[in-house]
């Protein structure tokens, strides 16, 4: 089922009241009975089910009846963050769109993103069409793809200022999570 189900509503209107944000990972890809052979389940799949599940949000009206709603998405957004060109234009020209209040792309903002694209060219992209103030150091740790040197992954990511660094490495997390404690809220600030 997908993630603007009615169903989910009661969770999201609890997790908005709260404060609590989304971590969002897919666990079995649709189309999986495609994707069997060569790992494609999880090099494909699962940056594709990010990127379903950010659409079914916006699309599906949550972020418009959740505006303070956190959530936060895997590996970089998959698709989302990319074709999101392609979803503005089909809200523009396709009558099961119509219902749709602004363009995909006024929700970009509305989400956080992962570092996990294992290559860090990609990783300029979010970072300089959504922001750094929305990307998050992941490593996608226990899976088999996981990244277990997320730090130094984003030191070699391009022309990154030593601000959107810091800010990628820990302070977007500690602002999201809300986490207090004196000893990284000193480091990162």
């Amino acid at each position: 089922m997908n993630l603007h189900d009615k169903s989910f509503w009661p969770v999201y209107a609890e997790c908005e009241a709260l404060g609590l944000p989304i971590p969002l990972h897919p666990l079995y890809p649709c189309g999986i009975e495609r994707m069997g052979e060569f790992f494609m389940r999880n090099l494909l799949g699962n940056p594709y089910e990010a990127g379903i599940a950010a659409c079914s949000l916006v699309l599906g009206s949550v972020m418009d009846a959740f505006p303070k709603l956190t959530v936060m998405l895997p590996h970089a957004g998959g698709p989302f963050p990319w074709l999101i060109g392609r979803i503005d234009y089909r809200i523009k020209v396709r009558a099961e769109l119509q219902h749709m209040k602004r363009l995909a792309s006024k929700y970009l903002r509305h989400f956080y993103y992962d570092t996990v694209t294992h290559q860090p060219q990609i990783l300029r992209y979010p970072i300089e069409f959504i922001g750094a103030d929305r990307i998050m150091l992941g490593s996608d740790y226990n899976q088999v793809m996981c990244d277990l040197k997320p730090v130094d992954f984003l030191e070699r990511v391009p022309r990154l200022s030593k601000l959107q660094r810091e800010i990628i490495r820990g302070k977007n997390a500690i602002k999201l999570l809300c986490i207090r404690s004196t000893k990284l809220k000193h480091k990162y600030q």
